[in-house]
C-alpha cells in the first residue's frame, strides 16, 4: 500500500487522520510518516487497515455481502444507483435514456453524461461514477469491471 492508497481510505472512510490512527492503535507520529511517505507501510498495517474497512482480501469472509446493490433514492426523484461493494468500491447512477433522441429521459434531469466514464447498457448509461477506492489503472480492467457492472443491472425482474 502506498501513501497515496492510504490518504485515499482515510479519505473515504470519513474519519480524521488522527481517529484513523486510533482506531489502528498506531500513535498519531507513526501516522503522519507513513501519510508523507518518510515510513513504509507494513503489510501487518495494511491487513489491519483492510481489516479495519472491510475491503480487499483480508476479510473475505468478515461479512457476508452482496459485491453489488442495485438501488433507488428516496421520493421525489426515485433516481437509480448501482453500488459495488468490493474493491475498488463506487457508487455510479443509471439514467434511462430516451433511445430515439440518445439523451437521458426529461425525469433524469439533471444528469451528467458527458464527463467521466460512461458506460451504455441497453436504454440505461451508467454514469456519474463515483469511486470510493482508487480506479483500476488498466483500461481492460476498468472495462470488464463496468461490463460486471452492466451485467447486475437486468435482475430485477
Amino acid at each position: 500500500m502506498t501513501a497515496t492508497e492510504l490518504r485515499a481510505l482515510i479519505l473515504a472512510s470519513g474519519l480524521t487522520n488522527s481517529e484513523f490512527a486510533r482506531r489502528l492503535g498506531l500513535a498519531p507520529r507513526s501516522m503522519r510518516r507513513m501519510l508523507s511517505g518518510e515510513t513504509p507501510i507494513l503489510p501487518r498495517t495494511e491487513a489491519a487497515i483492510r481489516r479495519m474497512l472491510g475491503v480487499g482480501d483480508a476479510t473475505p469472509d468478515a461479512w457476508p455481502r452482496d459485491e453489488w446493490i442495485v438501488g433507488e433514492g428516496p421520493p421525489p426523484n426515485r433516481r437509480e444507483y448501482l453500488i459495488h461493494t468490493a474493491a475498488p468500491r463506487f457508487i455510479a447512477r443509471v439514467v434511462a435514456m430516451d433511445t430515439l433522441t440518445d439523451q437521458p429521459e426529461p425525469d433524469e434531469e439533471p444528469a451528467d453524461t458527458l464527463t467521466g466514464v460512461t458506460y451504455a447498457a441497453g436504454d440505461s448509461l451508467i454514469c456519474e461514477i463515483t469511486w470510493i477506492d482508487p480506479p483500476p489503472s488498466d483500461p481492460t480492467t476498468l472495462l470488464t469491471l463496468i461490463d460486471r457492472a452492466a451485467d447486475q443491472l437486468g435482475w430485477d425482474a
